[in-house]
């Protein structure tokens, strides 16, 4: 007995189905992507040196803070490049809120508080690597 072919409606259904079936997991990737790269960017960003001294990464952490403290006190800065204004405003209005919330009450001024700053600028690196944090986390997930 030979078997019955398969009408071609009930092929061409088998047909649609399975390339719904791969369109959907295709499309299912780059969502299981995200939280991958996002596991392998905090395990990248755990490695980091973010309490080591501003020297540590050659980078500009000590201009970009040191130009922060500036606008915080209200004072202008030299650094007007992309994307260095912006950050010195997101770093200025982070050391302010700092300010107010643990020098503020010990009685310290403003400037005391700057001074401090300018002096040891080792206190103000976490403020600065932690926004560098944020914006690579953000970045990976705006990939997407």
């Amino acid at each position: 007995m030979t078997p019955l072919a398969e009408p071609a409606a009930t092929q061409a259904n088998r047909h649609a189905s399975s390339a719904n079936t791969a369109l959907r997991s295709t499309r299912a990737w780059p969502h299981a992507a995200l939280p991958i790269l996002l596991v392998f960017s905090i395990a990248l960003v755990l490695l980091l040196p973010i309490r080591a001294p501003w020297w540590y990464i050659v980078d500009s952490d000590g201009a970009y803070l040191g130009s922060a403290t500036n606008l915080m006190l209200g004072k202008p800065t030299l650094m007007m490049d992309h994307p260095a204004l912006s950050l010195q405003q997101l770093l200025s209005y982070s050391l302010f809120a700092d300010y107010k919330l643990h020098a503020a009450s010990s009685g310290v001024s403003l400037s005391g508080y700057a001074d401090s700053l300018f002096l040891d600028l080792d206190r103000g690196v976490p403020v600065v690597r932690i926004w560098s944090v944020v914006f690579l986390l953000f970045g990976v997930a705006a990939a997407f």
